[in-house]
């Protein structure tokens, strides 16, 4: 989230244009929904996204059998390198565009294998399981809510400040 860093720049997706820290303020895309390695999805697959989850502690995250580590592996995923997490709620609008998509697809490949025709297919299946989020029906094991447009400050409130420290507890 920018919240008037003038020394940070941000691309805007929708206009290719490069917005500058103190004009963006808000939540901003930062990650490709896929690494461009993979080959042979539109173009909008490869440009940045913000992402988010449903609830605070989704049960398919927290609760997953089949993926038991997923929950442990995002939030260190999302911690800043001092081991800070923020937790934000954001305000979507119909006008967002917002869909949900299964990470599960991407959680069952070995992270340590070079792009294979199974990382590939994995990424399509990605790509594919997109829905938006009116019609999402609970379906995904592990949902992720995706949005390709910034999210002005207007629309975005802090819930809390933690630091991980060694496990996870909540």
């Amino acid at each position: 989230m920018n919240d008037d860093n003038p020394s940070e720049n941000f691309l805007n997706p929708q206009t290719g244009r490069i917005v500058s820290g103190s004009a963006g303020r808000g939540l901003w895309p930062r990650r490709p929904l896929v690494p461009p390695p993979i080959s042979g999805l539109p173009a909008e697959a490869y440009v940045a996204w913000s992402f988010g989850l449903e609830e605070e502690q989704p049960k398919k995250w927290t609760e997953n059998s089949r993926f038991p580590n997923v929950w442990h592996n995002l939030l260190n995923y999302a911690a800043h390198g001092d081991g800070s997490l923020t937790l934000l709620e954001v305000t979507l609008l119909a006008d967002d565009q917002p869909q949900v998509i299964d990470w599960a697809h991407i959680e069952q490949l070995p992270t340590h294998l070079a792009l294979t025709v199974a990382e590939q297919h994995a990424y399509h299946r990605y790509w594919e399981s997109r829905i938006a989020l009116p019609c999402y029906d609970g379906s995904h094991d592990l949902p992720e809510i995706i949005v390709q447009k910034p999210i002005p400050l207007e629309r975005i409130k802090k819930v809390w400040d933690r630091r991980l420290s060694g496990k996870i507890v909540w």
